[in-house]
């Protein structure tokens, strides 16, 4: 849209809120009442048209900015917003904060035609984030998640489990899940398939990722082991975790140690004996 930037200086989290009403956790609502807030009124247009598609979605409004899409809010119980980012003089993550008295708490899609917002859209919570042109298998995957979330409960319950140092939700992760990881003061989004490996360094842990620097986030072991998807990953010893499709080869250096060659990683990960035995127990079921 116009030149507007999101600002900086919003640490707002959709964590912050209240949860919706435990009445509503469990189903979708049918339909699920949703607005489009886009400052054209060709782009709202458009994807009103698209909406189409799925009965399931109710567009009880249209908004330009910020203040008409929060009185549409708070006066139709809204329960999902297509939102867009560059609104001048105000941008889409303005209105999250003023989501704080809504009932119920809406879930939101972020639509927008500029892809670097994403990070910042995640760790907001968005439900999805959608780049303009909207394509149509790209919408139809992010309904079909929200309907999921909504039986699930609501991603705004989900976030009531972020870790606020690691930035990643204490719920149980897919192999397609994309993760936000903090290290340091850098954010980035991978794919829970592309871990390699993960090393526990006390309540910190080391995660080595596909074609990537490794890096530490502020999430033990423990939690990793719990919400990792059992399909792929291993824990082979306290203090190690292994992603068993990323393993290339063991090479034995003596009898008590060993070199795991992980795919996308350039340095071997040494392993202790019984870490070997284990991970070797783990191949051979694949």
């Amino acid at each position: 849209m116009g030149s507007c930037e999101p600002k900086c200086s919003s640490r707002f989290r959709m964590s912050d809120m209240k949860s919706p009403d435990s009445s509503s956790r469990g189903r979708v609502p049918s339909p699920i009442k949703a607005i489009l807030v886009d400052d054209e009124e060709h782009l709202r247009h458009h994807l009103r048209e698209q909406l189409g598609d799925f009965p399931e979605i109710s567009i009880v409004g249209e908004a330009h900015d910020v203040q008409s899409a929060l009185s549409l809010v708070l006066s139709m119980r809204v329960e999902l917003i297509f939102l867009d980012i560059r609104m001048p003089p105000d941008n889409g993550f303005d209105l999250l904060p003023l989501l704080a008295t809504a009932d119920p708490m809406p879930e939101i899609i972020f639509v927008t035609a500029y892809d670097k917002y994403a990070i910042e859209a995640f760790e907001n919570n968005a439900l999805g984030y959608l780049t303009k042109p909207v394509h149509p298998e790209r919408l139809a995957k992010t309904i079909e998640r929200l309907k999921k979330t909504l039986m699930a409960g609501s991603s705004h319950d989900l976030d009531q489990n972020k870790n606020a140092v690691g930035n990643a939700p204490l719920t149980d992760l897919t192999e397609q899940s994309l993760l936000p990881l903090r290290d340091g003061y850098m954010l980035f989004m991978t794919r829970v398939y592309e871990i390699c490996a993960i090393k526990s360094e006390g309540d910190y842990t080391r995660l080595s990722i596909e074609g990537k620097e490794a890096i530490m986030v502020r999430i033990t072991i423990n939690s990793w082991e719990e919400r990792l998807p059992k399909s792929i990953f291993r824990r082979i010893s306290r203090g190690l975790i292994l992603n068993k499709k990323k393993v290339l080869k063991i090479v034995t250096l003596d009898r008590n140690n060993s070199l795991a060659h992980l795919t996308g990683i350039r340095t071997p990960l040494p392993i202790s004996r019984l870490e070997m035995k284990r991970l070797r127990e783990t191949m051979s079921q694949l």
